[in-house]
């Protein structure tokens, strides 16, 4: 199989950046002169694009509900140029909105309907100051891993708490 193949192969089966697709055919033992035709083909005919591959990429992750941190790790990770208003503009597309409230709160609601946590619930009495930290702690600590700030996560968890989802 020629590099152009594999790479139009690559690009087919879903959206890559530049770097993945350089990467991969890199792995798969393709000379850097005929990687650098096939990526130049590729652009030219518009079948890879950065931005492209930002949109989709941003879409796909935000509907994982990750947070803003995670999202520019993995835009990092695959060499994509961070773009703020373009990432605004598909929040409000999607009708997340700057906060991000919807998606920590479905988090949360998830999270505490878990057995895992209904288990530490019946063990602790929520009107002691301790017992609410921990249940509180762990789920900042779930939200942190998702790729939410520590202001956000903090702030949703409090507000959930004082609602009594618990």
């Amino acid at each position: 199989m020629t590099c152009w193949d594999r790479a139009l192969l690559l690009q087919g089966s879903r959206d890559h950046s530049q770097f993945e697709l350089s990467q991969k055919l890199k792995k798969a033992k393709y000379p850097e002169d005929e990687i650098s035709e096939a990526l130049k083909r590729l652009i030219d005919r518009k079948f890879q694009s950065d931005d492209k591959f930002f949109d989709s990429r941003l879409r796909q992750l935000l509907n994982r509900r990750w947070g803003p941190q995670k999202i520019k790790n993995s835009m990092r990770q695959a060499r994509v140029k961070w773009n703020e208003i373009r990432y605004q503009e598909i929040l409000q597309e999607l009708g997340l909105g700057e906060t991000l409230r919807n998606p920590i709160d479905e988090l949360i609601e998830k999270k505490i309907s878990s057995a895992q946590i209904q288990r530490l619930v019946g063990e602790l009495d929520l009107g002691r100051f301790e017992d609410r930290k921990k249940i509180e702690e762990k789920l900042v600590r779930f939200l942190l891993s998702k790729g939410y700030t520590p202001s956000q996560s903090f702030a949703a968890v409090r507000v959930a708490v004082d609602q009594l989802k618990l």
